[in-house]
């Protein structure tokens, strides 16, 4: 059997991605003598003078053991390893499986494992499908392509029935390879047989895709395709933004205008497909932006001119002064600077005395926050410069400025606070309150020595005891946070004992929370059960109704019972009639 342009007629999978489907048989057949598709994508390019010779030669194979003593040589002749395969039964080819798969795979493997899937899909689909899976996992995309190619002209709805039962990303690239044969299938008959598997709603979006596809040259009727048969997957909506900015150039404004028409009430498609369009021509967009429905102006102005403001910030600025709602050009004014300031932070701070006195200090905010992710030594630099530019400077531009610095140095944050800040102040609380949840996860035992030795500040912030706790819970480490429990002071205890017990309820550590209860004085283990029963009705209603049958504490049972039944008159809890008889019977024993 020769590599002949009927030939590949018979076996395009040799050519790598379903698009190679809509090219012409002739392009295919230059491509496939110089190239060849890796699974992931690269190209395969054969050397010219093994190609030449593997194409006209004339060497032929006649056993499995010729087949794979030929495939290990330098050059490989692929026409005579297809030939070989073609003409053998189904079980000799499932022989040619079992050697082939234990061998060690190089760029030959690549078209052979091709060649053998291909070949036995034109027999069995299905034995080729179980075969795929017995190549390596990087192979599978391209192989089950090849394999539902073959199956939908043999048995189209053994083909669909075959690709309902794969995963979402196989079974897409299942019916991809299926659709591909639709000019030789009646497109009603592919909706019928997906239909009767559940899977018309996963083929109709492919086919309006590859419909939108075949139409790349004339983007409105794309649009208009796409549009029609209803948008709602990723594909496709991915698709949708390529067409509409391929149609922005062809129709300029018109675009902005078909986008609004069909996606108004749509701002999640509507945002990605302007911020498409934004990139292109923002001062034009801008202008159309600001003349659509004011509900959606001002996340739509926002965004077009955050997007300006990554090509020309200072343009950008100068142009909302045309905006004449204050809440929209806030909000614009805003996304300009927090751009600005991640690519030119040091700009920034060198125009604040051009900008509105209402967007000084946050703009200072950001450029320093952004140096600090730099160079923590260039934003104290900075920052200390500040003074003579805005007066007083916001005391959350510093706090800025710690929360970056705990990142990458949290002894360093410490005492620059430590040295600048005064002991029982606010502004030392707030910050103290960003390192201690840094240092917690470097050192817990004296990140909660730091919180007990800092003084509340009159009492407004209270202690900072629980922010060690909360920091070691939310960075997964219960028992560690546990082990200090008892070292709070008594003004922070059930703040610390709440936290964790919430937390070991939600992993399903309800036995443990219980246990906790116990190291509480009888006031206190009440209103820990209290706050835990919001936490238990919500994701554990079965534990917090055993709770209230066992625990010995009548008290606490009574308070449980009644924090969860005025949870549900509130609306924040939901119980079953049975559930909430059980409460009432609860709370009138205990009360009489």
């Amino acid at each position: 059997m020769n590599l002949t342009i009927s030939w590949l007629r018979k076996h395009p999978f040799l050519l790598g991605t379903s698009s190679a489907f809509f090219v012409s048989f002739f392009v295919l057949y230059l491509f496939s003598i110089t190239n060849f598709s890796d699974p992931d994508g690269t190209t395969v390019v054969l050397d010219p003078s093994t190609t030449k010779s593997s194409i006209s030669s004339d060497t032929s194979i006649e056993t499995i053991e010729e087949l794979f003593s030929f495939f290990t040589k330098p050059s490989v002749s692929y026409d005579s390893v297809a030939e070989f395969l073609a003409n053998e039964s189904q079980e000799q080819l499932l022989a040619v499986v079992d050697r082939f798969v234990d061998l060690e795979r190089d760029k030959n493997s690549i078209v052979f494992e091709r060649l053998l899937v291909g070949e036995l899909a034109t027999r069995s689909p299905r034995d080729a499908l179980a075969t795929v899976w017995r190549f390596p996992q990087d192979s599978w995309n391209s192989l089950v392509s090849f394999v539902f190619g073959e199956w939908a002209v043999l048995d189209l709805e053994a083909a669909f029935d075959a690709a309902a039962k794969l995963n979402w990303s196989l079974r897409k690239l299942a019916v991809d390879a299926i659709l591909a044969e639709r000019e030789k299938l009646d497109e009603s008959e592919i909706l019928y047989k997906a239909s009767t598997l559940n899977l018309s709603s996963f083929v109709s979006k492919r086919l309006a895709k590859t419909k939108a596809l075949s139409l790349a040259d004339h983007p409105k009727q794309a649009w208009a395709s796409l549009i029609n048969d209803g948008v709602n997957d990723r594909d496709q909506i991915d698709l949708l933004v390529q067409v509409a900015k391929d149609m922005y150039l062809e129709d300029g404004l018109g675009t902005l205008e078909e986008i609004y028409r069909a996606y108004s009430l749509d701002f999640s498609v509507m945002k990605e497909l302007i911020s498409a369009i934004a990139v292109q021509d923002p001062a034009k967009v801008s202008k159309i932006v600001l003349q659509t429905p004011v509900k959606s102006q001002e996340w739509l102005a926002a965004m077009v001119f955050g997007t300006w403001a990554e090509q020309d910030p200072e343009q950008a600025l100068q142009a909302t002064n045309s905006i004449r709602k204050s809440s929209i050009r806030r909000t614009s004014i805003n996304s300009i600077l927090t751009k600005w300031s991640e690519s030119e932070p040091f700009a920034v701070l060198e125009q604040l005395d051009s900008l509105p006195d209402e967007f000084r200090q946050q703009a200072a905010n950001n450029a320093i926050r952004n140096l600090a992710q730099i160079d923590i030594d260039i934003a104290l630099e900075q920052l200390s410069l500040l003074p003579q530019k805005l007066g007083n400077v916001a005391e959350t531009i510093e706090i800025a400025l710690v929360e970056e610095w705990v990142k990458q140095d949290v002894i360093g944050a410490f005492e620059w606070i430590d040295n600048t800040t005064d002991k029982g102040s606010v502004k030392r609380s707030r910050m103290m309150q960003r390192l201690l949840r840094g240092y917690a996860l470097v050192d817990p035992d004296k990140a909660l020595q730091i919180a007990l030795s800092e003084s509340p500040d009159d009492g407004f912030w209270g202690n900072l005891e629980p922010f060690v706790i909360e920091a070691l819970v939310r960075d997964d480490r219960l028992n560690r946070a546990a082990e200090l429990l008892d070292k709070l002071p008594e003004e922070s205890q059930l703040t610390g004992y709440v936290e964790v017990g919430q937390a070991m309820v939600l992993s399903n550590r309800s036995a443990e929370a219980i246990e906790l209860a116990s190291q509480l004085s009888d006031e206190k283990e009440v209103e820990y059960f209290r706050y835990l029963a919001r936490t238990w009705v919500e994701f554990k209603p079965v534990e917090l109704f055993n709770l209230l049958e066992t625990y010995n504490s009548p008290p606490t049972r009574l308070a449980v019972a009644q924090e969860v039944l005025q949870l549900y008159e509130d609306g924040y809890a939901m119980l079953s009639k049975t559930q909430k008889d059980l409460l009432e019977k609860l709370i009138a024993d205990n009360t009489n």
